[in-house]
């Protein structure tokens, strides 16, 4: 599973956790208010420092923030749009929320970087991996389809590889730990800035024994 979406998938996650047991089965209505009207905010950091090892290796560190809200603000809502542009052009038969769908929006920011083994050489260390980073953010959306057994998680990332942002980020951390200054910074991928862009659909079933709880659970 790539960086993005070992970040992105605990939100998906935890949505789903909140929705499960939120059925339309036994025909009683379902009070939509309490999923949708919940906003939370998630920080995530990684650092090799963490880990124990002392070195920079290929994915060296990163951090993100993650905003959950039924709806986005006018500042990132065209980001929202586009991915929902997507979402009905790529899978129109599930865009039209037959059924129960409840769903969830949620907004990350964050930056990931990459960098050789050894920070010591203001040279292309062309036998290892390059300095690289990535400042993104990123829109995604969790609906619960049909009658609860079943989600689908799509997300649209907008982004810029090799800013001197990551280049400042690394160098402070560096000094205020007391570990050695990374050179090579000039030579990461895309250095002065490259934009780039992606997008994730998934989808999670439940599987017939939970379904059948659930059902259960709901009749009782």
């Amino acid at each position: 599973m790539n960086r993005f979406s070992r970040v992105l998938w605990p939100v998906a996650a935890a949505a789903v956790a909140g929705t499960a047991n939120a059925r339309d089965a036994s025909g009683i209505a379902i009070d939509e208010s309490s999923f949708v009207g919940e906003a939370a905010y998630a920080i995530h950091v990684d650092n090799d420092l963490f880990s124990g090892a002392h070195r920079d290796q290929d994915y060296s560190w990163g951090g993100a923030m993650t905003f959950s809200s039924p709806r986005p603000g006018p500042l990132l809502a065209p980001l929202h749009r586009t991915r929902g542009f997507l979402d009905r052009w790529l899978m129109p038969h599930e865009s039209d929320r037959r059924g129960l769908a409840l769903q969830h929006q949620a907004t990350q920011m964050g930056v990931l970087a990459m960098t050789p083994q050894t920070l010591r050489s203001a040279d292309p260390l062309y036998a290892d991996r390059p300095f690289a980073s990535l400042l993104f953010v990123t829109s995604s959306e969790l609906q619960v389809l049909d009658d609860g057994d079943r989600a689908r998680f799509s997300s649209f990332t907008v982004g810029m590889l090799g800013l001197h942002a990551a280049e400042l980020i690394h160098r402070s951390v560096h000094a205020l730990i007391g570990n050695e200054q990374p050179l090579g910074w000039d030579h990461q991928i895309a250095a002065g800035g490259e934009p780039t862009a992606r997008y994730v659909e998934a989808r999670q079933w439940l599987s017939s024994q939970w379904a059948a709880g659930s059902e259960a659970h709901a009749g009782g």
